[in-house]
């Protein structure tokens, strides 16, 4: 069975299950297409990844990287940006279109305040994406997530992409010699 070819399966629920099986699982399950975590990424062999997409023909649609920033504290963005970073290239090098974020706790911040620090932090971010014909996109969280991100509902969610420079819309265009990502 093969399904729509925009519907994509995401690792995400295997939790920390070895990311290559899960891939194998998916391509059997019909799915051309995935998303995996960054973390469950960064776990796997160097370059047993891209031979599995390979060998089943899925294609790595995009990456998850939770709680990049910790918002109420400035001083570590710039090593979160790296980590981040490292995955945007990890992601892009397997052909990932599409890369989501989640803001990363509050702590302490009202709502405003945390907009704007996620707006400030997530800048450097944007622009390594954009540099990497990635697109970002901000994903909101269960409030029993705060861990995770502030953003609990869609328009909470269209205000701070919208402050954070993300735009609602079709990939980026492709990095020249780069095939178009995303769906």
């Amino acid at each position: 069975m093969t399904l729509h070819p925009r519907v994509s399966g995401g690792t995400i629920a295997w939790g920390e299950a070895p990311l290559n099986p899960t891939l194998r699982d998916l391509a059997a399950a019909g799915f051309t297409g995935c998303g995996a975590t960054a973390p469950q990424l960064a776990a796997a062999p160097s370059g047993a990844v891209a031979a599995v997409l390979a060998d089943t023909g899925l294609r790595l649609r995009s990456v998850c990287v939770p709680a990049v920033y910790s918002l109420e504290r400035p001083a570590g963005w710039g090593r979160e940006t790296e980590r981040a970073g490292a995955a945007l290239e990890l992601a892009a090098s397997l052909g990932a279109g599409t890369a989501v974020i989640t803001t990363g706790p509050a702590g302490a911040l009202e709502f405003e305040a945390a907009s704007a620090a996620c707006a400030a932090a997530v800048t450097p971010l944007r622009e390594w994406a954009s540099r990497l014909g990635i697109r970002l996109a901000l994903e909101p969280t269960n409030s029993l997530r705060d861990d995770l991100g502030f953003v609990y509902s869609l328009r909470d969610t269209l205000a701070v992409a919208a402050a954070c420079g993300i735009r609602s819309g079709g990939p980026p265009a492709a990095p020249e010699g780069h095939p178009p990502g995303g769906l």
